[in-house]
């Protein structure tokens, strides 16, 4: 797996850029499957599906979490990309009043889709760094593809004791 470049913001949250699961197409017969020829032209946007929380390195769960102020969370979505060119682009996150809060570049190989690889690719807002504040948290996630190409937006929330 590529190392990650990591690019941080801190303004009411920290947030760091993470890929979870393997790393790439695995295998020739899922990177035929890949099918970007370079041509941005012919590019169809990413789409994301799910986002799973993952609170202090504990198994991903769909359901909107409770956590305490301290705790990290991993938010992280499913994708699928028919041209399998996600990487170089970029992952943005909205906060509770719906401003872009945080960007971060997709420099990780990715592959064509979660379901052949594996991966989730999202954020760690971490309490560690700066207590999350309390209360219910609302986000929204979307990420760009190495053409610009927006995909649909996720959204989520959490709580914060």
């Amino acid at each position: 797996m590529k190392k990650l470049r990591i690019v941080a913001v801190m303004l009411i949250l920290f947030a760091l850029p993470i890929v979870t699961g393997g790393g790439g197409c695995p295998d020739e017969a899922v990177e035929d499957e890949c099918s970007w020829d370079g041509d941005c032209g012919n590019n169809n946007p990413p789409k994301l599906y799910d986002l799973a929380y993952s609170v202090n390195g504990a198994s991903y769960d769909t359901n909107p979490p409770s956590i305490y102020a301290t705790d990290y969370i991993l938010i992280a979505a499913s994708y699928s990309d028919d041209e399998g060119n996600i990487t170089g682009g970029q992952l943005f996150l909205y906060d509770d009043n719906g401003n872009v809060t945080y960007t971060a570049d997709i420099n990780v190989e990715l592959g064509c889709s979660s379901n052949d690889t594996g991966q989730r690719f999202g954020y760690v807002l971490s309490g560690q760094e700066q207590p999350l504040a309390a209360g219910y948290h609302n986000v929204e996630m979307y990420w760009t593809d190495v053409c610009g190409f927006a995909s649909n937006k996720v959204q989520g929330s959490f709580y914060v004791y």
